[in-house]
């Protein structure tokens, strides 16, 4: 029977493990892209909500990413660890074959293809749209660098800020100087003897405007105080940049019905769609086919070699995502068919796993 104890206590040695490493392996990427999103805290005025939004606008890309990779190592450290402590050989001399063995691996992996077929096709297009519109609002966005004394800092509304010197611990500033631009010429141009930061804006004291048109003053002002808004504005219509990766496979094949049917298509265009409907057919099997992979590796493994089968396994994965650029490359340069591109890794790493079953089993 499929759902035996033996198979449901291999199962539960594989996921035990898979669940462990791919929620360690999110955790480390949530962790990476955090602080990579920390130069906008560093750098620049941008609001905590808006840094954590992205990150959790770009989750199904993470779970995508980390399905495989627990997936495979959750499947070696477990069944290693029955290799290793001879359960795997109990089984064997009980009558129970490698390949009935693999029934239960055979379904973890089938599982898990189709959970980052969901993830990828429902929830990953409409967040990672928005998460790309965001970013790219953020980045188009003029900020408030981070106040330093005795250097130029980009503004918000076209302003270049210097201050001479600056106490970070009061929020003071003495010796400042503001250049309003305009078509990249000076169209106004603020000195004051000090200022002090209140929230978002830049109260400053003794303040002398001067208005210049084609480099020649045009009027003077002087006031007492002066206040300048130094909120980072964020852009509400700036245009994301298009990536057909994080558009579903409906999406794609509408944009290349159109292309077909357009007087004047496009045959890069043609070839780019169709080589990305394949990637994102073939890929979600990559769980499958790495699972039965890894469990070819270390079940026949004694303690020593299963070791040796990990870091064979890192190697495969390593050589499996080289072979993906490596084939959209080709498929965008015409070297390649975009359904020998496609499948082209899904192929060879299915024949892999298929052998190293095999072999396990002889």
């Amino acid at each position: 029977m499929i759902f035996s104890l033996r198979t449901r206590y291999l199962t539960g040695e594989m996921l035990w493990w898979i669940i462990g490493l791919y929620l360690g392996f999110i955790i480390l990427m949530l962790g990476n892209d955090f602080f990579l999103h920390l130069q906008f805290f560093t750098q620049y005025q941008v609001p905590t909500v808006l840094i954590l939004k992205t990150l959790l606008l770009k989750w199904p890309f993470w779970i995508s990413l980390g399905i495989p990779v627990g997936v495979l190592f959750g499947t070696l450290i477990g069944i290693g660890r029955m290799a290793g402590d001879n359960e795997i050989q109990a089984l064997l001399t009980s009558g129970v074959s490698i390949w009935r063995m693999s029934i239960p691996v055979f379904f973890v992996g089938l599982i898990s293809s189709a959970i980052m077929w969901v993830v990828s096709e429902r929830f990953a297009p409409p967040l990672l749209e928005q998460y790309s519109k965001l970013t790219a609002q953020l980045l188009g966005s003029q900020p408030m660098e981070r106040i330093k004394p005795q250097v130029f800092l980009k503004g918000p509304e076209e302003r270049v800020f210097y201050f001479q010197f600056y106490n970070p611990e009061r929020l003071e500033m003495q010796g400042i100087t503001v250049f309003q631009l305009s078509s990249s010429q000076i169209k106004e141009l603020i000195t004051a003897q000090s200022a002090r930061q209140v929230g978002d804006t830049l109260v400053l004291s003794h303040v002398t405007i001067y208005q210049l048109e084609n480099g020649k003053i045009t009027g003077i002002h002087i006031s007492d105080t002066y206040e300048i808004s130094i909120k980072r504005e964020i852009l509400r219509t700036v245009q994301a940049p298009l990536n057909i990766f994080f558009m579903s496979t409906a999406d794609i094949m509408t944009m290349l019905e159109e292309e077909l049917r357009s007087p004047n298509p496009s045959h890069r265009n043609i070839t780019l769609y169709q080589t990305v409907l394949h990637f994102k057919r073939s890929i979600p099997l990559s769980p499958l086919f790495l699972a039965l992979l890894a469990f070819g590796l270390v079940a026949r493994a004694v303690k020593v070699a299963r070791y040796l089968a990990l870091f064979y396994a890192i190697f495969l994965y390593g050589i499996y995502y080289i072979l993906l650029s490596g084939t959209q490359i080709f498929a965008s340069a015409g070297v390649l068919p975009p359904v020998v591109a496609g499948w082209m890794t899904t192929g060879l790493f299915s024949l892999f796993a298929l052998f190293s079953l095999y072999k396990a089993s002889r």
